[in-house]
Protein backbone atom coordinates (compact mmCIF):
# COMPACT_ATOMS: atom_id res chain seq x y z
CA UNK A 1 0.00 0.00 0.00
CA UNK A 2 1.38 3.47 -1.12
CA UNK A 3 0.76 6.71 0.94
CA UNK A 4 -1.74 7.81 -2.10
CA UNK A 5 -3.54 4.87 -1.17
CA UNK A 6 -4.63 6.31 1.86
CA UNK A 7 -6.28 9.49 0.34
CA UNK A 8 -9.89 9.56 -0.96
CA UNK A 9 -9.68 10.26 -4.42
CA UNK A 10 -12.39 12.73 -6.28
CA UNK A 11 -13.98 10.64 -8.61
CA UNK A 12 -16.33 13.27 -10.74
CA UNK A 13 -14.62 16.82 -10.06
CA UNK A 14 -17.15 19.28 -9.53
CA UNK A 15 -17.69 22.06 -12.29
CA UNK A 16 -15.00 25.13 -12.83
CA UNK A 17 -16.51 27.36 -10.67
CA UNK A 18 -16.43 30.56 -12.81
CA UNK A 19 -13.87 32.72 -10.30
CA UNK A 20 -11.38 29.53 -9.96
CA UNK A 21 -12.02 29.14 -14.46
CA UNK A 22 -10.86 32.93 -14.62
CA UNK A 23 -7.74 32.67 -12.28
CA UNK A 24 -6.34 29.50 -13.90
CA UNK A 25 -6.32 30.75 -17.22
CA UNK A 26 -4.86 34.00 -16.08
CA UNK A 27 -2.27 31.88 -13.72
CA UNK A 28 -1.86 28.08 -14.69
CA UNK A 29 1.57 27.74 -16.23
CA UNK A 30 1.78 23.77 -16.23
CA UNK A 31 -0.61 20.99 -15.25
CA UNK A 32 0.47 20.63 -12.08
CA UNK A 33 -0.89 24.30 -11.45
CA UNK A 34 -4.06 23.17 -13.41
CA UNK A 35 -4.29 20.39 -11.04
CA UNK A 36 -3.92 22.91 -8.45
CA UNK A 37 -7.10 25.01 -9.32
CA UNK A 38 -9.05 21.80 -9.72
CA UNK A 39 -8.43 21.14 -6.07
CA UNK A 40 -8.88 24.44 -5.28
CA UNK A 41 -12.05 24.46 -7.04
CA UNK A 42 -13.19 21.82 -4.59
CA UNK A 43 -13.48 24.11 -1.68
CA UNK A 44 -14.93 26.77 -3.78
CA UNK A 45 -17.54 24.67 -4.34
CA UNK A 46 -18.27 23.44 -1.05
CA UNK A 47 -17.69 19.60 -1.44
CA UNK A 48 -14.86 19.64 0.90
CA UNK A 49 -14.70 21.14 4.52
CA UNK A 50 -11.36 21.13 5.11
CA UNK A 51 -8.05 22.08 2.56
CA UNK A 52 -4.70 21.21 3.91
CA UNK A 53 -1.40 21.30 1.28
CA UNK A 54 2.16 22.33 1.96
CA UNK A 55 1.73 26.05 1.03
CA UNK A 56 5.14 25.70 -0.46
CA UNK A 57 3.38 22.76 -2.79
CA UNK A 58 0.64 25.21 -4.36
CA UNK A 59 0.79 28.96 -6.10
CA UNK A 60 -1.60 31.19 -4.04
CA UNK A 61 -4.61 31.86 -5.51
CA UNK A 62 -6.75 34.57 -4.35
CA UNK A 63 -10.25 33.01 -4.19
CA UNK A 64 -12.51 32.53 -0.91
CA UNK A 65 -9.12 31.02 1.27
CA UNK A 66 -8.24 32.57 3.95
CA UNK A 67 -4.69 31.20 4.92
CA UNK A 68 -4.57 31.13 8.89
CA UNK A 69 -2.16 29.87 11.81
CA UNK A 70 -3.85 26.86 12.77
CA UNK A 71 -3.75 28.14 16.57
CA UNK A 72 -5.56 31.12 16.19
CA UNK A 73 -8.40 29.00 15.44
CA UNK A 74 -10.78 28.59 17.96
CA UNK A 75 -11.66 24.36 18.97
CA UNK A 76 -15.20 25.78 20.18
CA UNK A 77 -16.35 26.79 16.65
CA UNK A 78 -18.85 24.63 15.27
CA UNK A 79 -16.90 24.03 12.18
CA UNK A 80 -14.36 21.67 14.41
CA UNK A 81 -17.95 19.86 15.53
CA UNK A 82 -18.46 17.08 13.12
CA UNK A 83 -14.43 16.77 13.61
CA UNK A 84 -14.53 16.34 17.45
CA UNK A 85 -17.77 13.79 16.90
CA UNK A 86 -15.69 11.46 15.19
CA UNK A 87 -12.96 10.94 17.70
CA UNK A 88 -15.04 9.65 21.36
CA UNK A 89 -13.01 11.14 23.77
CA UNK A 90 -11.59 14.38 22.54
CA UNK A 91 -11.93 17.23 24.40
CA UNK A 92 -10.41 20.67 23.67
CA UNK A 93 -10.45 22.25 26.38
Amino acid sequence: MTKLDSYEQIEIPSPLEESVEKLSSEMDLNENDKNDSLLLNEVCSGRVDIFITNPSLINYKVLNVKQVKFGTLSLDDPFFDSLKNDYDGFDCT
